[in-house]
C-alpha cells in the first residue's frame, strides 16, 4: 500500500482526510472497467488556520485535564482526495461509493484496489454488508435530506434517520452501520461534526474506519478520533 505507507491504519490515524467533490459522484469517464478511480493524495493543510488531532493518551498521562489542548492535541496534516491521471506522482486506484442528495448508492469492493472512499458525511448514513467467502463486499452511502422534519431552529431528525436505514437494508449493506447519531449530535454552537469514512483492504479482507471530525467555521479542523466501524 504505497499510498498511505506501510502501515495504513497509523496513516489514517496520524492524518485527516476529505474527498474532493468531483468524487461525491464520480461522473462515469473517471470509473474504469474494474469499478475503481484513479486518485491521489493532496496536502491542503495550508488552506486551514489549523489543523490538529486527538493525542490518545495513556496510563497516568490521562490524568492530565483535557483543558490543556497542547497535552492533548497535535499539529497534523490533512489529504484531498483528489481525481488523477496516469502517470501522476502518487496515483492509485480506489473504489469510490457514490454519494448523492436524496438517493442511496451501492458499491461492490472486490480486489481491484486497497482503498475505498465515500463523500464526507454531516447527516448521511452509511452502511456495510456481510462478506462473501473471497473477501468482496458491498457497502452504501444513503441520504434522505429531504425527510428532515421539523423547522430550521428545531430540526427533526428522526425520520431521515430512519429512512436511510431502510434504504441500507434494501440494498443489502446493512450488517454494520455508521448512525449520524454516532458522530453529528451535539457539536459545540457554531461548528459541526463530520464523519470521513475510509475503507482499507488487508490481506483480502476489508476494513471500515471513520474519522469524527470537528469543524469550527472553514478554517480549523480537528480530528477528534478514528474508530473502527464494526
Amino acid at each position: 500500500m504505497p499510498a498511505f505507507g506501510n502501515d495504513p491504519r497509523a496513516f489514517i490515524r496520524h492524518n485527516l482526510f476529505t474527498l474532493h467533490s468531483a468524487l461525491d459522484n464520480p461522473a462515469p469517464a473517471l470509473v474504469r472497467p474494474d469499478g475503481t478511480v484513479l486518485v491521489k493524495l493532496v496536502d491542503i493543510t495550508g488552506n486551514y488556520h489549523g489543523v490538529q488531532r486527538n493525542r490518545n493518551r495513556k496510563g497516568l498521562a490521562r490524568l492530565i485535564p483535557t483543558s490543556n489542548r497542547t497535552w492533548w492535541t497535535k499539529r497534523a496534516m490533512i489529504y484531498e482526495v483528489t481525481p488523477a491521471n496516469i502517470g501522476d506522482v502518487g496515483a492509485f486506484a480506489a473504489y469510490i461509493c457514490p454519494y448523492e442528495d436524496n438517493a442511496v448508492h451501492a458499491k461492490y469492493l472486490g480486489s481491484a484496489a486497497d482503498f475505498m472512499f465515500t463523500g464526507d458525511m454531516d447527516g448521511c448514513t452509511f452502511g456495510i454488508g456481510i462478506p462473501n467467502g473471497g473477501g468482496g463486499v458491498r457497502v452504501a452511502h444513503a441520504n434522505e435530506r429531504n425527510m428532515v422534519g421539523g423547522s430550521q431552529w428545531a430540526p427533526n431528525f428522526a425520520p431521515q434517520r430512519v429512512a436511510q436505514t431502510l434504504d441500507l437494508q434494501r440494498v443489502g449493506a446493512s450488517q454494520h452501520t455508521l448512525q449520524p447519531r454516532t458522530y453529528r449530535d451535539n457539536a459545540p454552537r457554531g461548528s459541526e461534526f463530520k464523519a470521513v469514512t475510509i475503507g482499507l483492504r488487508i490481506g483480502n479482507k476489508w476494513e471500515f474506519y471513520y474519522q469524527h471530525q470537528h469543524m469550527d467555521g472553514t478554517d480549523y479542523r480537528n480530528k477528534l478520533a478514528t474508530t473502527k466501524i464494526g
